[in-house]
């Protein structure tokens, strides 16, 4: 859906010192319930993020693998079981 918005996202993002993970609350116009995510670098431009719902749970949970490919792009890559599940491309927007 070349040039058109699907989806929109705010978050507060914090550190949590105790455990060395970022945390995150987003809401977003697809999901108006706020959510809660770990998340932690795995390299300078890798990161990946898991609910706080699913993390005494990983083994069955579906985590998020992100790439930062430039300041402007970012790469999501889902994964369930050790499988991609899905890829999401996403473009900064200017205002």
């Amino acid at each position: 859906m070349k040039g058109k918005i699907i989806r929109e996202a705010k978050s507060l993002i914090g550190y949590d010192k105790k455990n060395d993970k970022l945390i995150d609350s987003e809401i977003n116009n697809i999901n108006p319930n706020n959510r809660l995510y770990s998340i932690w670098f795995t390299s300078t431009n890798n990161f990946e993020a898991i609910l706080f719902e699913d993390i005494s749970n990983p083994e069955k949970a579906t985590y998020s693998n992100y790439e930062f490919q430039s300041p402007d792009l970012l790469i999501e890559t889902d994964i369930k079981n050790n499988k991609t599940i899905g890829t999401q491309t996403y473009h900064r927007v200017y205002k």
